[in-house]
């Protein structure tokens, strides 16, 4: 039985619910940050406008957790942010890419 994009967005919304980001290093922070942000734009809800829509649920999310972002980040660096996700997303097994999310972790 294949799962749906719910099902995968409510795995990704309880697995990021159970950290207590004031727990945890800031490194530590920026890697879960960018593992949650990876794997709800890997859903791909939205065919036009998925990476926008996720910077801007990414950005929201932040703020709520009283991180001081605002939008000139993923704007200034809009293409830095997609790239990022492609490679924290992508793998070969035949080349030997795995997912690599320093970029995306960088950007953080």
């Amino acid at each position: 039985m294949e799962s749906t994009p719910q099902e995968f967005l409510k795995y990704d919304f309880e697995n990021e619910s159970s950290k207590n980001y004031s727990q945890i290093s800031l490194d530590k922070q920026i890697k879960s940050l960018a593992r949650f942000t990876s794997a709800i734009w890997q859903i791909h809800l939205f065919i036009e406008g998925n990476t926008r829509t996720v910077a801007v649920f990414i950005q929201k999310y932040l703020l709520s957790m009283r991180y001081l972002v605002n939008n000139d980040l993923f704007r200034e660096n809009s293409v830095y942010f997609r790239n990022s996700l492609v490679a924290s997303n992508y793998s070969n097994i035949l080349k030997k890419i795995s997912p690599d999310f320093t970029y995306l972790e960088e950007f953080f």
